[in-house]
């Protein structure tokens, strides 16, 4: 991850999978400083993120089944990014992957002091990059990845996850 106060490369770990509990612990650790980003950017006028309303809790549920896996994104002792994955269930459309099995992200996101629209000065950047390298067959090969990574958003600026960084 990139440290954007001293603008230094920091190391990150990731946690191959987190607990129901675990999660919910996140989303707890998460919503103050949200809802405090909310509020300040409803102050100001300024539209709210896409994903204002999330809340990991409920999506913890889905862990409860073998299809679903959660990455995390850990640094400095916090965690500074979460992704949700399906593993079973969804097939490639793009025309070198149609009806072959892919891997989706349902979903991930930064922790709310890493996004720019919500606070001014964010602590880490890539933190979403991390995340999605995490798939890449080199770095999860417990993932059996022999397809590819299919979400309904991949920001354009995400390279695929070929190489692990």
């Amino acid at each position: 991850l990139f440290n954007r106060a001293n603008e230094q490369v920091v190391q990150a770990e990731m946690l191959n999978q987190i607990s129901r509990d675990e999660l919910i612990d996140i989303h707890m650790d998460w919503n103050p400083a949200r809802l405090e980003a909310l509020k300040n950017l409803r102050g100001q006028g300024k539209p709210w993120p896409e994903n204002w309303h999330w809340d990991w809790s409920t999506k913890a549920d889905n862990l409860n089944f073998l299809a679903y896996r959660c990455f995390a994104v850990v640094c400095e002792g916090r965690t500074q990014g979460l992704m949700m994955i399906s593993t079973i269930g969804w097939r490639g459309r793009i025309d070198v992957q149609v009806g072959k099995p892919v891997l989706y992200i349902e979903y991930i996101e930064s922790a709310p002091w890493n996004l720019a629209a919500l606070v001014e000065r964010p602590r880490f950047s890539g933190v979403g990059v991390a995340a999605f390298y995490k798939l890449s067959p080199r770095c999860s090969p417990d993932l059996h990845l022999h397809s590819s990574v299919s979400t309904a958003r991949t920001p354009h600026k995400y390279p695929a996850p070929w190489a692990c960084v």
